[in-house]
């Protein structure tokens, strides 16, 4: 007797249901789909009892387990690393590695689980052992993440080398030309991102990139999905006893628009500095609904809510005569200030009380729309704390333009580099949209 039809018969008997009324075949199609319904709407009890069941009910044929199997232990991994459970996580993990040690999405799980449990060896090791046996681009962005020192970023650049040798990673694309540049930007050596950067502005201007080179477009930001990630990181911050409010361009969408701006890329929210960096990561790893992406300052965590919505969380340090929050390459200041609740998108945020002083200092003139403001360079309230990153963002600001064929844009980052004592990256720049 198969596993599925033993299934079915102690549910039969279990339930007294005298009838099969869902083929057990489409009832393990129907519930692998499920996974990821309950899994978006943090369902977790639901969804680890569906991943027991589908695990039970899978079969085992020459040491492989179905795919159905597969995606319940992956479901079920993923679950834990939701709630911030890294033991459970790793555990399930090593459960489908013993059967399937090369898939990537569940090596990149792993990595991420080890690196926020604190054993940032055992993050980098799922990478190493994934690498030579997946194509996916996607490994050299974690392993640019996980990057902090000079070494760690001479191992990435082995690694990568390695990689093309084994035809498991192009010769040149895009994307791995970007994790290259931020691997090298994470580990202190600033020329040779820059030179990486270089190297990319002068191929996107000559257009020789076929598109099958070049990232995916950016997914558009949804205004719905956006307001319920906030109305989740509210509860569950101010369930834990933190109080947050609305910053930036959240905060001029709400005062300005009466909604979230749709030109906008994610939402931003503030704590204030009695929030340690640490009780902010337990609050949020273990709510249920948030993936916790590396941090490069203590002072901003960015989490993802599994809509796919980015939340940038700035902690807000008090000084006497100034407020401020930023991260490695600016800070913003502002004049201290009071909080007010005030109603939006139905529910109650707290804002700055003199919201009108907040906004000027951080927009200027903030009733008018600035669809191309920069809050690196555009924000009067802004302090510029490392040059060599500032170079940087320039570059990748004249990418993102130049993808988009956004002539002005281009242009303005171009002259900035120039300012910043860059050579002119792009002498022969055709004009043209990509």
């Amino acid at each position: 007797m198969s596993k599925v039809v033993a299934w079915t018969k102690r549910t039969q008997a279990a339930f007294g249901i005298s009838k099969v009324l869902i083929e057990p075949q489409r009832w393990l199609a129907s519930g692998a789909q499920k996974c990821e319904r309950l899994l978006t709407q943090a369902r977790h009890q639901e969804l680890q009892l569906l991943c027991q069941r589908l695990y039970q009910a899978s079969s085992i044929r020459q040491k492989q387990l179905d795919k159905t199997g597969q995606k319940a232990l992956f479901y079920l991994a993923k679950s834990h690393y939701y709630q911030g459970d890294w033991e459970q996580t790793a555990a399930t993990l090593d459960r489908l590695f013993h059967y399937e040690p090369w898939l990537a999405d569940a090596r990149y799980l792993a990595a991420d689980s080890a690196r926020l449990a604190g054993d940032k060896a055992a993050a980098w090791q799922h990478l190493e052992q994934l690498y030579p046996h997946s194509k996916r681009l996607k490994t050299w962005l974690y392993m640019a993440e996980l990057v902090q020192t000079p070494g760690e970023w001479a191992a990435m650049q082995g690694y990568v080398r390695h990689a093309q040798q084994l035809h498991c990673a192009p010769t040149y694309h895009l994307s791995l030309a970007d994790y290259l540049a931020k691997g090298a930007q994470r580990g202190g050596d600033f020329a040779q991102a820059t030179q990486q950067w270089q190297d990319t502005l002068a191929r996107v201007s000559a257009q020789r990139m076929p598109r099958s080179l070049r990232p995916p477009r950016r997914v558009d930001f949804s205004v719905v999905n956006a307001s319920e990630a906030l109305k989740d990181v509210k509860n569950a911050l101010e369930s834990a006893g933190i109080p947050m409010f609305l910053v930036s361009g959240t905060l001029l969408g709400c005062v300005r628009n009466g909604g979230l701006l749709g030109h906008d890329h994610d939402i931003d929210i503030g704590i204030w500095d009695d929030v340690s960096p640490e009780r902010l990561i337990e609050v949020t790893s273990q709510a249920g609904m948030f993936h916790l992406l590396p941090q490069r300052h203590k002072g901003c965590l960015r989490v993802k809510h599994l809509n796919g919505i980015a939340i940038d969380i700035f902690t807000h340090y008090r000084e006497p005569t100034t407020y401020w929050h930023g991260g490695v390459k600016v800070r913003w200041h502002n004049v201290p200030f009071e909080l007010a609740s005030r109603k939006f998108l139905g529910q109650h945020y707290l804002i700055p009380a003199d919201f009108d002083t907040y906004l000027t200092e951080n927009y200027g003139d903030w009733r008018v729309a600035q669809h191309t403001f920069d809050s690196t360079l555009d924000t009067p309230n802004a302090e510029i704390l490392c040059e060599r990153e500032l170079v940087i963002h320039a570059y990748q600001q004249c990418y993102r333009a130049m993808l988009k064929g956004r002539a002005p844009l281009i242009e303005r980052y171009r002259k900035l580099l120039t300012e910043l004592n860059q050579t002119d990256p792009l002498p022969a720049f055709r004009h043209t949209n990509m």
